[in-house]
Formats: C-alpha cells, structure tokens, sequence
C-alpha cells in the first residue's frame, strides 16, 4: 500500500447489503423464470446486479487522498471515475472544523466537503487527523516566516 494515498472504504454494511438483496433475488427470479411468473422474472436481473455491485463496492474504495498533493478525491459509484476532487487541484485549502472537512477558496470561501454516510467511519477519521496534521504543520511554517 502507498503510504502517500489514503484511501476511503465503503462502510462495511453497503455492499453487504447489495450482496445479501443480490443473493435473495436470484433464486425468486429462477423461481418465476420456472414457474412462469412474468411479473417476477425481472428479479433475476436485479439479483445480478446487485451481486456485482456489492462484489465492486468490497473490492473498489468510495475516495483516496493523496498527502503529498493535498488532494482528496470521490469516486462514482464503485469505480475508479473521479466523481468529485477537493483540494490543491482546484486552488483550495482542505481544513477540518468540528470533526467536518471544509474547503477554503482561494477567494476565502468556506464549503463543507461532501462525504456521505457510506464510507467507513474509521477511514474517515484518519482522513481528518491527517488533515489536521498538515494544516497545523502550515500554519507552523507560517508562523516562521513571520
């Protein structure tokens, strides 16, 4: 594992989840295909999906941080697509207050960054002590120059 990327989980019960409602699906969906259910065969479908979701949101991580670039970047679901990126790639500042990532603009700005309720706690804690590392080891290097 690259100690410069931090990479956020999903929370464990999501793509159990997926997984569980996959598995129950399937067998209903065989049963109608058997049975001539037409308005339940759609099941077996869904059953598919499901699994595979479930399987990619266990193997695939919801965002990374990369330390080194002060980048923080959300995924689509269960994909490496960059959905959403926060940081120095877009002029701004990532500072934590009251436990909450907050982005400052270079215009002065400040807006929350939006980390849902799907991603592992215990990730996300890490995420905002190193954070807050590195904001206070800026403000320290501030603090010299003057």
């Amino acid at each position: 594992m690259n100690s410069r990327i931090i990479e956020v989980r999903y929370r464990t019960f999501v793509p159990v989840a997926y997984l569980v409602t996959g598995s129950l699906a399937i067998p209903v969906g065989v049963f109608a295909i058997v049975t001539q259910l037409w308005d339940l065969q759609f099941l077996f479908g869904v059953g598919v999906v499901f699994l595979v979701i479930g399987a990619r949101m266990r193997s695939r991580p919801y965002g990374a941080y990369d330390v080194k670039a002060k980048a923080l970047v959300v995924y689509w679901f269960s994909t490496r697509r960059v959905r959403w990126t926060f940081g120095t790639p877009n002029g701004e500042r990532l500072v934590v207050d009251d436990g909450r990532i907050r982005r400052i603009d270079a215009d002065g700005r400040v807006k929350t960054v939006v980390i849902l309720w799907d991603c592992d706690p215990e990730d996300r804690a890490r995420l905002v002590q190193v954070i807050e590392s590195q904001e206070r080891s800026r403000q320290a290097k501030e603090a010299k120059r003057r």
